[in-house]
């Protein structure tokens, strides 16, 4: 059974106590299905909602809880309207709050007469929120992690049927028990990688029901502490060339003995610690992109591979030793494209940079992310857009033979996921011809200066004896 994920993402949700919600009741919930996607490195979950207007009014906006222990994790919300495939504007509510409880509302393209329904499909997704138990191992030991939330998905309104489908990698989940609570048998689909809780009826706003689960993940839980991100375009040179510095960690289960090559050979056909490292990271850095590099802080001390054609470009990057859980990894990784692949002339010396936010790895996280757009020197009218919130700021950038700098647009993002790479942002900007002369120009001119005073100088009788 295939779940339904907007964008590659979801997420799980911590649990809260049953309260009354500041929310008004003009919905309420049908049918209520909770997707949890336990499979990689960050939590998915996906909602899938049919709902009724049960007010006197036609409605045009529904509102989404979150758990605000899980707030600060959050990565993306999304709404998609069901019905027309259409996607929903999901914007968080500032001022109501309660007890524990975010809001988000999704505002609905067509309002929703009194006794109808909508079907929606809201998308979330979470970083930082799966730990490993235990959290030390042997290479030969297999990786658990634990996953703390609620069966009943939080919602401000009533609930008449509700359940919840998790999915996991491997085929070993155990729930773990909370106070008095005796565990629940799940009902087990997709060659066990699929469990099943509920069907939950009658449930009051902000109803849940916490959990633990414990369950086997061989794979790396990569995270990228940092990212600093630079993107230097060049007018003259028809190029943009983008270099990424990562500070990486495996945030999975540490070895509690020293590494050892010969088990680590040995053990790569079994779903343990040694096939939960780092072992590769393939980059795609979409088509046409040209003159890959890697290096790391010793110099290039890893196996790398490039390959590039007109339809997709892929590095390959293997550490000479594998990164398990707690280890860290620093490494700077570069390409260049045609100016043409991400800058549009837009007509009267005006041009517009589209370029996505990161192009990493897949199934990663990340906590900072530093974005650095290197314009031309002489680039004037700045103007930038940003899918995502994001704090910006412009400073200048000083490299070979600039007189006042290159105006420079900083972005900086915390706690994106990989399925931000879909995420765009925007930079327009005004550059005439006699901007794009200033280097030559500069270039010109220093080598004149040189020759003159060299021409000078020589003229110039520098010996003490005159010469006869």
């Amino acid at each position: 059974m295939r779940l339904v994920n907007l964008l590659q993402v979801s997420v799980a949700l911590f649990s809260v106590a049953s309260a009354e919600s500041i929310i008004p009741k003009t919905f309420e919930n049908v049918q209520l299905t909770q997707s949890i996607d336990l499979t990689g490195s960050y939590l998915k979950r996906s909602l899938d909602i049919t709902a009724r207007n049960i007010a006197d009014e036609p409605q045009q906006v529904y509102i989404v809880a979150v758990d605000s222990k899980a707030f600060p994790n959050l990565s993306i919300l999304e709404g998609q309207d069901k019905s027309t495939g259409r996607s929903v504007l999901a914007r968080r509510i500032e001022d109501a709050h309660d007890d524990g409880v975010e809001y988000y509302q999704l505002s609905l393209r067509e309002p929703v007469q009194p006794g109808e329904e909508l079907n929606l499909l809201v998308a979330e997704a979470y970083s930082g929120l799966l730990s490993p138990l235990p959290e030390v191992g042997g290479q030969d030991d297999e990786q658990y992690l634990v996953y703390s939330g609620s069966k009943y998905a939080l919602s401000p309104y009533d609930t008449l049927v509700s359940s919840l489908k998790i999915k996991i990698y491997g085929t070993y989940a155990e729930e773990l028990t909370i106070g008095d609570d005796e565990p629940e048998q799940a009902t087990v689909e997709g060659s066990g990688h699929i469990l099943s809780f509920g069907e939950y009826k009658e449930l009051a706003p902000l109803s849940s029901k916490p959990f633990k689960l414990r369950y086997s993940n061989p794979r790396p839980l990569v995270r990228a502490d940092k990212l600093e991100r630079d993107i230097w375009v060049s007018h003259w040179g028809a190029s943009v060339s983008i270099e990424e510095t990562y500070w990486l960690t495996n945030i999975g289960t540490r070895l509690k003995d020293s590494f050892s090559r010969l088990d680590y050979n040995k053990g790569q056909s079994q779903y343990n610690l040694n096939v939960a490292s780092i072992r590769q990271l393939r980059f795609p850095l979409g088509p046409n992109a040209r003159d890959a590099y890697y290096t790391d802080l010793v110099g290039n001390v890893s196996t790398s591979h490039f390959r590039s054609n007109g339809q997709e470009s892929i590095l390959e990057i293997a550490p000479r030793y594998p990164v398990f859980g707690g280890w860290h990894y620093n490494f700077t990784v570069g390409w260049s494209h045609d100016l043409s692949d991400f800058v549009k002339d837009v007509g009267n010396e005006n041009y517009l940079l589209k370029i996505p936010i990161i192009q990493g790895p897949q199934d990663i996280s990340y906590g900072e992310v530093d974005v650095r757009v290197i314009l031309p020197e002489g680039a004037s009218d700045i103007q930038v857009v940003s899918l995502f919130g994001a704090s910006t700021d412009i400073s200048n950038t000083y490299s070979f033979l600039d007189t006042k700098g290159r105006p420079t647009v900083e972005f900086k993002y915390n706690n994106l996921i990989d399925g931000h790479r879909s995420g765009e942002f925007f930079v327009q900007y005004t550059y005439t011809t006699g901007d794009s002369l200033r280097k030559p120009l500069a270039i010109a001119l220093t080598f004149a200066s040189f020759f003159t005073l060299f021409l000078v100088f020589d003229k110039i009788d520098v010996s003490i004896f005159r010469k006869k």
